[in-house]
């Protein structure tokens, strides 16, 4: 599916499968006034192919709005629900499972670069990679009543980067707004949830972290860590019951 130009749809009960290309993306939104709303949306086995190889899409934004319920995205060669430039997607009550490793950078749900995600009562497991990830500038994302688990390592972008690698739950990166709010965060490698921030503003409200695994090999030499916080004085961050449990290395890291 591909909408521009503030097309407007529907989409109930529908699957898209099979999706094959240089460059893939099964659910393409983009411009102002777009907007797609999925209800039971399954979309599965979305794969790149040939020479010019990038990131497969489950779900794009850009400036446009999606939103899905009771919605399941799977095997995904990339990642699962990507959102940018002033778009908005969210995701309630859905599954985003089974992303594989790939070539490059891989998460089952991603916002920057002024892209805003709510993912709400939805779960995100089996991620090669990020279950979720913020990047900047400007990107916004809020995880609710959610569940993320299993998470492995993925590709690096560039050989031999092995942060890149590490498995995490929950990642955020510079001059972005993360909320984490009634989440559990299980059965992660290496990190828990991560803050690599400056100029950002975190929220982790009763959530709970277990169960993060050694990755092993050479990066099991890394510190790895329940919740590590890394920035400038410029990153906000604050925390209200939070439960770090069974974390391989340490609890949490500033």
């Amino acid at each position: 599916f591909y909408l521009n130009d503030r097309s407007q749809v529907a989409l109930t009960r529908t699957t898209v499968k099979g999706v094959v290309g240089g460059r893939c993306v099964a659910l393409n939104a983009l411009n102002v006034g777009t907007r797609i709303t999925g209800d039971r949306l399954v979309i599965a086995d979305v794969s790149v192919r040939g020479s010019m190889r990038t990131t497969a899409l489950g779900i794009y934004a850009n400036e446009a709005t999606v939103s899905c319920a009771h919605c399941r995205i799977q095997n995904v060669e990339g990642i699962g629900a990507f959102v940018e430039q002033g778009a908005t997607c969210t995701l309630t009550e859905s599954l985003v499972r089974e992303i594989p490793r790939g070539t490059v950078n891989t998460a089952g749900v991603m916002a920057q670069r002024g892209g805003t995600l709510q993912f709400v009562a939805s779960v995100a497991e089996d991620i090669a990679g990020t279950g979720v990830a913020v990047g900047g500038p400007s990107g916004r994302a809020t995880v609710e009543r959610s569940v993320i688990r299993r998470t492995t390592p993925g590709a690096p972008t560039v050989p031999g980067d092995t942060e890149r690698l590490v498995g995490e739950g929950i990642t955020s990166f510079s001059h972005t707004r993360l909320t984490v709010r009634k989440t559990l965060v299980t059965q992660t490698t290496h990190r828990g949830i991560v803050v690599f921030s400056d100029l950002s503003t975190i929220a982790l409200e009763d959530v709970d972290v277990r169960h993060v695994r050694s990755p092993g090999g050479a990066l099991g030499r890394v510190p790895s860590y329940g919740i590590v916080i890394a920035g400038t004085p410029t990153l906000a961050v604050t925390a209200e019951r939070v439960r770090v449990e069974d974390a391989f290395g340490s609890g949490v890291g500033v």
